[in-house]
């Protein structure tokens, strides 16, 4: 196991949060089954007055909040300055954006109202269970995770490149440990949604 729980992306270049842009882009006239997910739990949150998106990337989901949600506020943290600087350029009129690694978010951050995203953030980790129970530790009332890969072995990674430079992973988390630290943090049975055979949508509520 990797001791430093970096995903990669930090360095990555601006050219490939072009690309994820892009990517978005498309996905912006056409939503994907886990966007689609998030904008129909996020329909369900009655007192939602802001969207906190940890590891936000190039921050499209500013422009989808304010396509479907336009009443609810918009922030998003990532670690690379690139991302952050991309998304500003590019959707900052939409929200707030802001350099920040998720260990550095505490639950002081977190306000009545919040609704905290984390879209495939803990699964580009090499340990995303750590991610996953910090996240959780900080007691947003709903959390909303997208494209979570589970397996019913021990939790564990595969690494592979993105983008043709970026040497990121797939981390897969076993399902009992998600389940025990869902229960630890005061969560409820989560609403979930199939992305694929082994990897899940969630929406956490306390």
């Amino acid at each position: 196991m990797k001791t430093s729980n970096d995903s990669g992306w930090k360095e990555a270049s601006t050219k490939a949060f072009q690309q994820q842009f892009a990517l978005n882009l498309r996905e912006l006239n056409d939503p994907p089954p886990h966007w689609r997910f998030f904008l129909e739990e996020l329909g369900r949150v009655k007192e939602a007055e802001r969207v906190l998106d940890i590891g936000c990337g190039v921050g499209s989901f500013a422009k989808l909040l304010r396509m479907w949600h336009g009443d609810v506020k918009y922030v998003g943290y990532d670690y690379s300055d690139a991302a952050i600087k991309t998304a500003k350029a590019m959707w900052g009129e939409f929200g707030e954006f802001e350099e920040k690694d998720y260990h550095d978010i505490s639950h002081q951050d977190i306000k009545n109202g919040d609704v905290i995203v984390a879209n495939a953030l803990c699964d580009v980790l090499p340990d995303g269970d750590e991610c996953f129970d910090h996240i959780l530790s900080l007691g947003a009332k709903n959390v909303i995770f997208l494209r979570v890969r589970i397996t019913e072995k021990q939790s564990y990674y595969e690494e592979y490149e993105a983008y043709g430079e970026i040497n990121t992973y797939a981390f897969y988390h076993n399902e009992d440990t998600i389940d025990k630290m869902i229960r630890k943090h005061g969560y409820g049975p989560p609403r979930f949604s199939y992305y694929s055979d082994n990897m899940v949508n969630l929406h956490l509520e306390k």
